[in-house]
């Protein structure tokens, strides 16, 4: 029982190890050949061999695996005893034999067409496996031929043992082959991570290192480009990928879903999958951490810029303040104590002596009030506070020489510094309608809540061409003022098509509770 399990065993031995020849190194069957020659063989195997288990009644005393000859125990699965036509016997095992040499030569020209057609990564990983199989099979085909002959045991047992010390060999290729691959691969990657932090994109820098790292001269990167031109090369050029019968293999980055950057290789590469796409996310993560790394610096330079924006106009408003002071305020404070010294004098004097009345004095200082009020509105209104955004923007609009409208929409009251940015920008906004909007006939502005809190000033008036304009001083405050407040802010005008301002800030509910006092 032990000896007839162990000689029909061994024939599962033969398609297993067909499977993972064609296999090596992936573990997949890539192609189409591959997946028909591993499947026949386990067809042969199950339909041919292991019926004739029923119907020889000795198993081939010449064999590899046994050298017991005339002294080979029965076959005990034999049906009957086993049967004696010749056709069944010798007939059968002749086809199944011719049929095994043709599987064993299908498996010699896919392997060594898959050698002669491989990348030199892969004819490395292959060499040490592949050139102890094939000798394998070349024996197995020459001790079968051999055998049908009738050669003498002396001449068929060293070939036997050829083939049979070639599983254990076979084994140990395997083996030096993954050693191999896995360390090649591990240099690569480490080499190509290192290298690839200051590979520019822009010019043949990473291309080169992604061709090293495969050792394929003929790799293309192509960047996604625009719906004019989807991909372009290294140097901005437009690139055209390649179709799938043209010999090579495109590799996209980092998905199929998708992809910002393609890799275009020899066809070879089909069955490095995995080491092509390892290689690829080294190639995505630089052109990201790049990406990520000009986003980044772009901001801090915006940033840098608002800052300075922002200091320069404070100082602008702080001197305005000063002049106001100086050249206001404090004028009419000097000359409210000369008058007062007339009246005083007029006091003092001959009956009928001329000089300013304290009446006249009372309404100088109530002037004088009504002018610093206004002042202190235009830095920071009192009714801002008080009552929010939209009652202090009533209120400022009332002296406005246009009509102008203010609507709010769902508002409530909001931090400081939020009410404040929406208020000046709306202000500055009014003003510059007022001053550059020739023949504008309303002004309107209109304020909602949606959870961001929307503003938006527009005329009727004559409009102009931003692109034709540069955005002066008080659209770059503006500006400044809405995004340090983590809003958007965008300016929209056509030729005699009235200019609009809009902005929009992030409002959560918690904000709004956290309103002023």
């Amino acid at each position: 029982m032990l000896y007839s399990t162990g000689r029909a065993a061994v024939w599962l031995v033969e398609p297993a190890l067909i499977y993972v020849t064609l296999a090596y190194p992936s573990g997949y069957l890539t192609r189409r050949i591959q997946r028909i020659i591993a499947t026949t063989a386990w067809v042969i195997v199950v339909v041919g061999f292991l019926p004739m288990t029923l119907l020889e009644k000795r198993f081939p005393t010449q064999s590899i695996w046994g050298t017991c000859g005339s002294a080979c125990p029965d076959n005990v699965f034999a049906l009957n005893g086993g049967i004696d036509n010749p056709l069944a016997t010798t007939a059968l095992p002749m086809v199944l034999e011719v049929v095994v040499i043709t599987l064993f030569a299908s498996v010699i020209a896919a392997t060594w067409n898959r050698l002669r057609r491989g990348s030199l990564l892969m004819r490395r990983t292959l060499v040490p496996v592949l050139a102890t199989l094939l000798l394998r099979y070349a024996a197995y085909v020459l001790y079968l031929l051999l055998r049908r002959s009738g050669v003498s045991s002396d001449v068929l047992i060293p070939i036997g043992l050829v083939i049979a010390l070639a599983l254990p060999v076979s084994a140990l290729g395997f083996l030096v082959g993954q050693l191999w691959w896995r360390m090649h691969t591990a240099r690569a990657l480490e080499d190509l991570t290192m290298e690839l932090h200051d590979a520019d994109p822009a010019d043949d820098t990473l291309r080169r290192l992604l061709a090293e790292a495969v050792q394929d001269p003929s790799l293309q990167l192509c960047c996604a480009g625009d719906a004019d031109v989807p991909w372009r090369d290294g140097l901005g050029r437009p690139a055209q990928l390649p179709g799938t019968t043209a010999g090579r293999c495109v590799v996209e980055l980092p998905d199929a879903q998708n992809p910002t950057a393609v890799m275009v290789l020899d066809e070879a590469f089909r069955d490095q999958t995995h080491f092509v796409r390892a290689v690829g996310a080294c190639a995505f993560a630089a052109l990201d951490r790049r990406r990520l790394t000009s986003a980044l610096q772009s901001t801090v330079d915006d940033l840098a810029a608002s800052r300075a924006r922002l200091v320069g106009a404070a100082d602008s408003e702080r001197r305005r303040i000063q002049r106001d002071l100086h050249d206001g305020l404090q004028q009419r404070l000097v000359m409210l104590r000369i008058a007062l010294g007339l009246a005083a004098e007029s006091a003092d004097g001959p009956c009928g002596a001329s000089g300013p009345t304290f009446a006249e004095l009372g309404t100088e200082v109530e002037a004088i009030i009504d002018e610093l009020r206004m002042m202190t509105r235009t830095i920071y209104p009192s009714l801002l506070t008080d009552a929010g955004v939209a009652e202090a923007l009533n209120a400022a609009t009332l002296r406005a020489p246009l009509p102008v409208s203010v609507s709010a929409e769902n508002l409530s009251r909001y931090p400081v510094e939020v009410e404040s940015a929406v208020y000046f920008c709306c202000l500055e906004a009014l003003q510059n309608a007022l001053k550059h909007a020739s023949g504008a006939q309303q002004v309107s502005i209109r304020i909602r809540d949606d959870g961001w809190l929307h503003f938006e000033v527009s005329d009727d008036g004559c409009g102009f061409l931003p692109a034709e304009r540069p955005h002066g001083a008080g659209l770059a405050n503006m500006r400044d003022r809405i995004e340090v407040v983590g809003g958007r802010f965008s300016v929209h005008s056509a030729q005699g098509g009235g200019t609009t301002v809009t902005g929009a800030i992030p409002v959560a509910v918690s904000d709004q509770a956290d309103q002023p006092g």
